[in-house]
């Protein structure tokens, strides 16, 4: 179907897919591929406890969902000290300023071939700085 989306037997355009309203299903049998050139993707909701991200496996196995971070450098290989991934937990603090509380760093130690080393690292906003290491595994 090229560069449209289908609702409805309505077909949106990148023109069109910002006004939309009320629920949208995709049913696609391959990959969903989306590439925010040097952007975001911002997922928004006022409800309570929204917005949720839910990833379901329905297949019959025992094999879970997956999230997946992948470090793929455009001109070089891996290095040592590469970060993988990252997840971080912010809200506002009282002054109303966003702040950091928590975060999750995944990183590469030795990329060297048949010896990969990775990190798992978590720090954690304590006394108003940011205390790195609080776990570590290595």
């Amino acid at each position: 179907m090229g560069n449209y989306l289908k609702r409805d037997h309505h077909l949106w355009t990148r023109d069109t897919i910002k006004n939309v309203s009320g629920d949208v299903t995709l049913d696609l049998a391959g990959d969903l591929t989306i590439e925010p050139d040097g952007g975001d993707v911002n997922i928004t909701a006022a409800g309570t406890e929204k917005p949720a991200l839910v990833l379901k496996n329905t297949v019959d196995s025992n094999k879970p969902s997956l999230i997946k971070f992948v470090k793929d450098r455009a001109s070089t290989t891996a290095a040592d000290g590469d970060f993988i991934g990252n997840l971080q937990w912010s809200s506002k603090n009282d002054a109303d300023e966003d702040t950091g509380y928590i975060s999750m760093v995944g990183s590469v130690v030795d990329a060297s071939d048949g010896s990969e080393d990775g990190k798992l690292n978590i720090s954690v906003r304590s006394g108003g700085s940011l205390i790195s290491d609080v776990f570590k595994l290595e």
